[in-house]
């Protein structure tokens, strides 16, 4: 029997190929390149640790943010509308009042329902939140979806007029900064 040899190609000794063939099969790296891979990799780990709690502390102070001035807005919406009802004003009073806000507001006033745009009425309070404020008059927060807008809905009970005001803050603002927060983060796609 006669074996057949088969050539090989001839290789530089120092060629690349040869070094990621020779550290594929099992043979040790030198030292020196050991510990330079273990200082990119230990790198590029603590990078990608500090980007994402940057990112995660990010979003929570931008939250925390819109969330407190959402509730601080219905309140002093709230006092305004308490304001409006010591006059003891007719609904068509109320409408005009809920139309001249900056915001987006409804009422519920002895039990009719107002709102300065018709998606942010009624419909757009979900059912535990408009219990929570009109049934134990307590005032209380959300963060829901309106028409596929995700919004922080704050309700303001004013029991002593048989009333509450809610108020819808969008969140849009916030989801834009963090979507090109995040995407800074991630590299380029093509």
């Amino acid at each position: 029997m006669t074996d057949l040899a088969v050539p090989t190609p001839a290789v530089p000794r120092d060629s690349w190929r040869r070094r990621l063939a020779l550290s594929l099969s099992g043979v040790r790296l030198p030292l020196r390149r050991r510990i330079l891979l273990t200082f990119a990799l230990g790198s590029f780990a603590l990078s990608a640790f500090l980007a994402g709690a940057t990112y995660g502390f990010t979003k929570s102070a931008l939250m925390r943010q819109r969330d407190r001035a959402a509730i601080r807005q219905a309140t002093a919406n709230a006092k305004d509308l308490e304001v409006q009802l010591n006059a003891n004003p007719t609904i068509t009073q109320i409408s005009e009042w809920l139309l001249g806000l900056d915001s987006r507001g409804a009422v519920c006033f002895r039990g009719e329902w107002l709102a300065a745009a018709a998606q942010f009425g009624r419909t757009a309070i979900p059912e535990s939140l408009n219990e929570r404020v009109i049934s134990t008059a307590q005032p209380a927060r959300m963060i829901w979806t309106v028409q596929d807008e995700r919004v922080i809905e704050v309700g303001v009970p004013l029991p002593d007029y048989g009333a509450a005001y809610f108020e819808f803050v969008s969140l849009s603002e916030v989801e834009s900064t963090l979507s090109n927060v995040g995407g800074h983060c991630s590299p380029p796609v093509s």
